[in-house]
């Protein structure tokens, strides 16, 4: 009954966000040619997603915006180091376009992130003063750090390589 209450009142706009997605994960296990703004994307909407929700629902955001910046460095870092096993990214003047390798690796992050934020905010939801509490906006501004930071290390990587002169090793 608990599972069917939460999922039930868990608004349409999530399941929207979690359906594009995967759709977006999926679609990265391919390699794909595109322009270098639509590699943002994810990284944009884990980002500001993290932002909006920690400035929103938590009372207790200035320990949780700490907890993300350090989080976000630390992700930033493993996501690059992850990428570096990936062939590298390519951009062609001609086109306009961007090459980037395929990896399973979008897909399960998309997955594990979102299935981090959303038992979070359901902890939130049903127990309303963990937003006051030091520890719970650490957790929160932590998981929302790494899962930002590991997205935005790899598209760094991959952006670095594509537009970097031929030299450049990584």
């Amino acid at each position: 009954m608990l599972i069917t209450s939460i999922l039930s009142n868990t608004p349409v706009w999530v399941w929207v966000l979690l359906a594009f997605l995967v759709q977006r994960g999926l679609k990265a296990r391919q390699p794909q040619e595109m322009p270098p703004w639509r590699a943002l994307i994810i990284p944009g909407v884990f980002l500001a997603w993290s932002l909006i929700a920690i400035c929103n629902q938590l009372t207790d955001w200035r320990t949780a915006l700490a907890a993300f910046a350090i989080a976000l460095a630390l992700g930033f870092a493993g996501g690059w180091i992850n990428t570096l096993r990936l062939p590298a990214a390519r951009y062609n003047p001609e086109t306009g376009l961007m090459w980037r390798p395929g990896t399973a690796m979008t897909l399960v992050l998309i997955l594990i992130a979102f299935c981090a934020k959303y038992t979070l905010n359901v902890a939130l939801a049903m127990e309303p003063e963990l937003a006051a509490q030091a520890g719970f906006a650490l957790l929160f501004g932590g998981i929302a750090g790494l899962v930002a930071g590991a997205f935005w290390g790899g598209t760094a990587l991959q952006f670095r390589r594509a537009f970097a002169p031929r030299a450049a090793l990584f």
